[in-house]
């Protein structure tokens, strides 16, 4: 026996309708569905606070491989944690008897037979619920059917879930009623729930979900640099300053030194290369996998990996963003829009650093001009070791009597070699260049405890944003905006936390007119930017 359910084990290539309800998605669960039963129709109720790039992929995969195929969003106070499967497969009678009991009964011959399968219980739609290889999961399964010879009849059951779908498939706004059903001794209960179509966030608790956490990226204080151990410890003497005025610096303990290979020490040696870093006479392979999203006449990758400084945002932290206790939160939407600005101060300097190493990833000549530049400074340092009357051998390790160039190149070669892998690392290249990595909030809405204390820290925000004399934050500008639209002097500076989180929750689909257009309360808001 397996020790997981497999979902699809039943199911034969055959015409078959997928009905999703489950807060939590990934792709591989879907494309493991197309692959095993290749549904015609497929249709999905996952969470509203769902991230809109997950969401979109999820809608490709479908449309590409499905005749039909259909997303909403559901929508409580809290999430719809319902994990639903529905799946209806039409067969030959012979090929579905032997799985579905109820039809084992005599039944009039005809070519095709419908079968109507539920599985409720605690897995939701993902390959970590399915795959077998992670969660534990406990499912309860049920043959749906219409009513037979034997008096079975699941008839308002299947009725109530074909509403669903329909009210799915309609892509509307709209509520779906609580349900109830009686199977044997069992009955069902299904809360009711708001659905909505794939859009903005429905509600001010899923734009809360959506959005980002801006963490700031540590750097990784050996990129970049050759780092190597010392034969000793380095003294707090004057032999201290002879490495330091080298550029040599130390890093975790006294034995363990750094030096920059890309930087002022090395820059003339290099300033052919540097500024010519493809070498025209060098034969590289027309096949090679240079990266054409990088445009050198502007600095910046055209999809926003690099960027150009002459759009640079001093402020877009103040403008943007909005503290919590999880950090400061910036939505999704204008990450999107801004993110080409979400830099630190030294991007330009980095985005070069970068960019000379992708460019020259199989340049030799450029590679050994480093390596060159590195040799050149150990072995000024062993030279002003010896002339301050001391012996270099007893810190670099050496080769008769004198530096060991070889050792020391070797270390230094492969080091660019790390590095290089780094810097065409996409997601390496973004932290290292902005400075900053923009992750999802977590999904802990479940938590109901924990959420509510993560909305009450942004609401906190917007109450003390509201106190200062000039605030920048776009967003509590497109709050007070909408307030005051929604009940002339209705002023967040006189609000509690507790009324700037019920306002903003009550009445996220409310229509408002500003100057005399009509808007939808949460649409002011979520466009701040």
């Amino acid at each position: 026996m397996k020790d997981y359910y497999d979902l699809f084990n039943k199911f034969l290539r055959k015409r078959n309708s997928v009905f999703v309800i489950s807060p939590y998605f990934d792709i591989e669960f879907a494309k493991n569905m197309i692959k095993k039963i290749n549904p015609e129709e497929v249709i999905y109720v996952v969470d509203d606070g769902s991230d809109r790039k997950d969401l979109d992929k999820l809608k490709r995969l479908l449309e590409y491989n499905c005749v039909e195929s259909y997303i909403a969003l559901g929508s409580a106070p809290g999430i719809v944690h319902l994990k639903v499967f529905y799946i209806i497969s039409k067969n030959k009678r012979n090929r579905i008897k032997s799985f579905f009991s109820r039809y084992s009964a005599p039944r009039k011959r005809s070519d095709m037979i419908t079968a109507r399968f539920l599985m409720l219980g605690s897995a939701n739609a993902t390959d970590a619920a399915f795959g077998g290889k992670r969660n534990a999961e406990l499912m309860v399964s049920i043959d749906l059917n219409e009513k037979d010879e034997r008096g079975n009849n699941d008839q308002d059951l299947i009725d109530f879930l074909e509403l669903l779908k329909s009210k799915v498939i309609a892509n509307n706004k709209t509520s779906s009623p609580g349900f109830s059903a009686r199977l044997g001794e069992f009955e069902l209960e299904f809360p009711g729930f708001v659905l909505s179509p794939l859009s903005s966030a429905p509600g001010f608790d899923a734009w809360l979900q959506r959005g980002l956490l801006v963490a700031e990226y540590k750097n990784d204080q050996r990129f970049l640099f050759v780092v190597f151990a010392l034969i000793k410890n380095l003294p707090k003497s004057a032999i201290h300053g002879i490495f330091s005025n080298a550029g040599f610096t130390q890093i975790s303990s006294t034995k363990v030194l750094r030096y920059p290979y890309i930087g002022q020490k090395c820059i003339p040696v290099c300033s052919q290369i540097i500024n010519n870093p493809l070498n025209e006479d060098e034969d590289f392979d027309e096949g090679e996998d240079f990266d054409e999203d990088f445009d050198e006449d502007e600095g910046r990758y055209n999809n926003g990996g690099l960027f150009s400084s002459s759009r640079a945002n001093k402020n877009w932290k103040s403008n943007h963003c909005l503290w919590t206790h999880l950090g400061l939160w910036v939505s999704n939407e204008c990450h999107q829009q801004h993110g080409d600005v979400m830099y630190k101060k030294n991007h330009n300097k980095r985005n070069n650093e970068i960019a000379l190493l992708k460019n020259n990833k199989n340049n030799p000549i450029f590679k050994k001009c480093l390596e060159d530049g590195f040799i050149a400074q150990l072995q000024t340092l062993w030279d002003n070791l010896v002339i301050q009357g001391t012996d270099p051998q007893s810190y670099l390790i050496n080769q008769s009597g004198v530096l060991d160039r070889g050792y020391y190149r070797g270390i230094c070669k492969n080091k660019i070699e790390t590095d290089i892998i780094l810097a065409n690392n996409r997601d390496f290249e973004k932290r290292y260049t902005t400075g900053y990595e923009f992750l999802k909030v977590p999904r802990f809405r479940q938590d109901d405890s924990a959420w509510e204390l993560f909305v009450d820290s942004f609401c906190e925000s917007l109450e003390l944003e509201a106190q200062k004399a000039k605030s920048s934050s776009l967003i509590l500008k497109a709050i007070k905006r909408a307030f005051e639209a929604l009940k002339p002097r209705l002023s967040i500076k006189s609000m509690s936390v507790t009324d700037i989180k019920k306002t903003l929750r009550d009445n996220w689909d409310k229509e408002i007119k500003i100057n005399g257009k009509d808007y939808k309360f949460g649409d002011v808001i979520s466009n701040y930017f």
